[in-house]
């Protein structure tokens, strides 16, 4: 068994990656606006409400790249799995992605 078949088995909830991603990229842009309001000399609220406004832009962008980095990272781990699985049907063979041992 390859090492990444520990990482197959893994029961969890997809969207975990695509929420934390979309959070921390909604995060990190709300304090880009507080850090830009502050240095500007803005009011709180004229300021808040710009880091909500940048919030509401970066949390979807954020859900997208989120699951778009996900499913790229399934396929790739599918991709490898399969390789290593006919790597190791076939020990004629050669592979570029697997060493002899």
């Amino acid at each position: 068994m390859s090492p990444l078949h520990q990482f197959a088995t893994l029961n969890h909830n997809r969207a975990v990656m695509v929420r934390q991603y979309a959070a921390y990229l909604s995060l990190l842009s709300l304090m880009a606006a507080c850090a830009a309001g502050a240095m500007e000399g803005s009011g709180f609220i004229e300021t808040v409400r710009k880091g909500l406004i940048a919030m509401m832009i970066f949390f979807p962008l954020g859900w997208f790249l989120g699951e778009l980095g996900r499913q790229t990272a399934e396929d790739m781990a599918q991709k490898d799995l399969t390789q290593n699985d006919l790597a190791d049907s076939s020990p004629g063979l050669p592979t570029d992605s697997v060493t002899a041992r």
